[in-house]
């Protein structure tokens, strides 16, 4: 299996590994479905949906703890912020960091444990993605039959202005290269609709049988139920089509509200989230209207599936015991800070003493390394400048304040060139 353009060039080194092996996962049950007499790839994308998104179950009961701590921790950090509101000097600023790492700490937390298990799971939806929206390049017998109308397409003069022309009228996302090859052919004719194949025929009458014998099996394959076919877009018409947009948008909305419930609304912090509430399922919904409908029912299985899990969920948390799971995140992050750092390592090997304070926050760090420059330079043959002095904040240009400082320099050079 080759995919010809990644959805998502950028980190296509991380995500195109991944979606290769999504794409085996999906030709399985597509295979599997078709032993039995089923041939319905809508069926085998919800199938598949279903089965990543239980393989992601320990990523996402890892988020769903953090969350669920996240929500304990959050009316001290509010109360913090409260404090130090208003204040935007650097001594309050990291005074308020240091209370609100201290109240993580003091529940064994990190700051940035959600973010992290997004950050895995990030390239693994963008994956899931791909290869909903590339089927052919993962389901062998869909690119076989795709191959049977590319190969004779491409023997006929101007075929690249035809096809294009059909594309646009089925809003195609992948563009057409200057000289296609095979796959790109592929790629783009996959983007056609139901409607497309006649229109090709009628300008490429050579071709016919080719293209209906394909198309016919094409068609029979994307046939999802009530006659919507997965490759084609509901559009903004009144007909079948339209429940995917509307299951979308419900299903989307759902499963953000399960997901957010608990927060405190009162949380300036959580007035984004509740934005994004409503943002989310608009979004799916104005998109599934221009989208081929494969990838709304995609959307919609993978809301479902959300809404069902993040349910279980709050239930299961409602009976457990908050400080057994504090006492247990406790030993764990006690647990890491016995572990040296990569950076520890490092200076162990180079022979470099560790300083008491670098096991404990940044600031403390900093500070500690502020303090060894300030020793170190009383300690040296040069001017003699004192801790305090070292870090006075510097004066603006031209002002008095800076005039003061220069004639008070000059007069401590003269004075110890007179001790000399």
């Amino acid at each position: 299996m080759f995919l010809v353009q990644s959805s998502f060039p950028i980190l296509a080194f991380i995500i195109d590994p991944i979606a290769k092996l999504m794409g085996i996962i999906l030709n399985l049950i597509f295979e599997g479905l078709s032993a039995v007499g089923i041939v319905n790839m809508g069926l085998c994308i919800i199938i598949f949906t279903i089965v990543i998104k239980l393989l992601m179950l320990p990523m996402t009961i890892k988020q769903t703890k953090f969350s669920k701590m996240s929500q304990l921790v959050q009316p001290e950090i509010t109360k913090i912020q409260k404090k130090y509101q208003g204040k935007t000097d650097n001594a309050s600023m990291m005074k308020q960091q240091e209370e609100i790492q201290a109240v993580y700490d003091k529940y064994g937390i990190s700051m940035s444990g959600g973010c992290l298990q997004m950050f895995i799971q990030l390239p693994i939806l963008m994956a899931l993605f791909q290869v909903i929206r590339n089927l052919p390049f993962y389901i062998p017998r869909l690119k076989e039959l795709y191959t049977q109308i590319a190969e004779p397409l491409m023997q006929q003069k101007g075929f690249e202005e035809v096809i294009v022309t059909i594309g646009e009228k089925a809003q195609a996302v992948y563009k057409l290269a200057e000289n296609p090859a095979l796959d790109n052919v592929i790629a783009y004719i996959s983007q056609f609709r139901t409607g497309s194949w006649a229109a090709l025929t009628e300008a490429f009458p050579s071709i016919t049988e080719a293209v209906n014998g394909a198309s016919a099996q094409i068609i029979e394959i994307n046939n999802f139920f009530a006659g919507i076919n997965i490759a084609d877009a509901p559009g903004f018409r009144v007909s079948v089509y339209l429940i995917i947009p509307i299951l979308a948008f419900l299903t989307q909305w759902l499963a953000m509200k399960t997901m957010n419930m608990g927060n405190d609304e009162n949380n300036p912090a959580n007035s984004m989230t509740k934005s994004m509430n409503m943002m989310m399922p608009i979004m799916s919904l104005v998109m599934c209207f221009s989208f081929p409908a494969g990838l709304g029912i995609y959307w919609i299985m993978t809301a479902v599936f959300q809404i069902f899990q993040q349910i279980i969920m709050n239930k299961y948390y409602e009976t457990v015991d908050m400080d057994k799971l504090i006492a247990e995140n406790m030993e764990k992050a006690s647990k890491k800070k016995k572990k040296k750092t990569f950076t520890q390592k490092l200076m162990e090997k180079a022979g470099m003493e560790q300083p008491p304070e670098a096991a404990g926050s940044i600031n403390s760090a900093a500070a500690t390394k502020t303090k060894n420059y300030a020793r170190n330079y009383d300690n040296s043959k040069a001017d003699e400048i004192s801790y305090s002095s070292a870090n006075a904040p510097k004066a603006k240009p031209g002002s008095l304040a800076e005039k003061a400082g220069l004639v008070r320099e000059y007069n401590e050079r003269n004075n110890k060139g007179g001790r000399r």
